[in-house]
């Protein structure tokens, strides 16, 4: 056998090897998935997946709009009137400002 053969006969066993352990770790973590299903659906727990919630922040109203574009007030004092935070109403009035 020459060189390259040689060569070429390692490289294969090289990629046939790290394909066999990416298999096993695939199949691994599906089987881990699997069995902490089963066991969740035994107890009546449910599987511990990220859940991400709503917004909570409420919309803005066209009024609110109005009152945050027009500056007739003081932010401090706008802030107690619509019920937002001093820094909600600058990054809202930088946002109606790129629109």
């Amino acid at each position: 056998m020459d060189t390259y053969t040689i060569k070429s006969f390692l490289f294969a066993g090289a990629c046939s090897t790290l394909s066999v352990i990416i298999y096993h770790y695939v199949f691994l973590r599906i089987q881990q998935s699997r069995v902490h299903s089963a066991i969740s659906e035994l107890f009546n727990e449910p599987m511990k997946t990220p859940i991400h919630p709503p917004s909570l922040k409420r919309a803005w109203t066209k009024s609110e709009d109005n009152l945050v574009r027009s500056k007739a007030m003081p932010d401090a004092k706008l802030s107690s009137k619509i019920g937002r935070t001093v820094a909600a109403i600058h990054v809202r009035r930088n946002i109606l400002k790129n629109k």
